[in-house]
């Protein structure tokens, strides 16, 4: 059994990867039912995290991995423009897990940047008072004749 034996109801759930192997039956008069649960999140939240929830008997509760980002790799590579060599480009390669378009995970890390930066630049960082070491003395021994 795949992840592609869902049914599920269109345009509201999408199985991102029907080829996710779920299980095994081994009597072709065997069948499962499964019942899952779809949530909204971030990150990768483990079952301890969410002990609070009140789980039914009989349920499985599973960690879950909200990311649709697989992998991010960047590159500098050295650019020219015009007769000047000295510019670099910074390259991307985004993989997801096809629930969002690199460029769309791109953008909104952008955006999440922008918005991190904005706050670094609204904290007022009072200047210390910086004072001056006491600078040290050396003594020269004279050498007498």
């Amino acid at each position: 059994m795949t992840a592609s034996d869902f049914q599920t109801t269109a345009g509201q759930v999408e199985v991102v990867n029907p080829d996710l192997y779920l299980a095994t039956l081994t009597d072709k008069k065997a069948s499962l039912e499964i019942e899952a649960e779809v949530s909204l999140g971030v990150g990768y939240e483990p079952v301890e995290r969410r002990k609070k929830e009140k789980i039914a008997i009989g349920s499985i509760a599973l960690d879950a991995i909200y990311t649709p980002i697989r992998k991010v790799k960047f590159v500098v590579v050295n650019m020219r423009v015009g007769d000047r060599t000295d510019f670099n480009k910074l390259v991307f390669e985004i993989e997801t897990d096809g629930s969002i378009k690199p460029e769309t995970a791109f953008k909104k890390a952008v955006d999440i940047l922008d918005e991190h930066i904005k706050i670094l630049g609204s904290i007022e960082i009072e200047p210390e008072e910086v004072t001056a070491a006491p600078k040290k003395v050396s003594k020269k021994s004279k050498k007498t004749e």
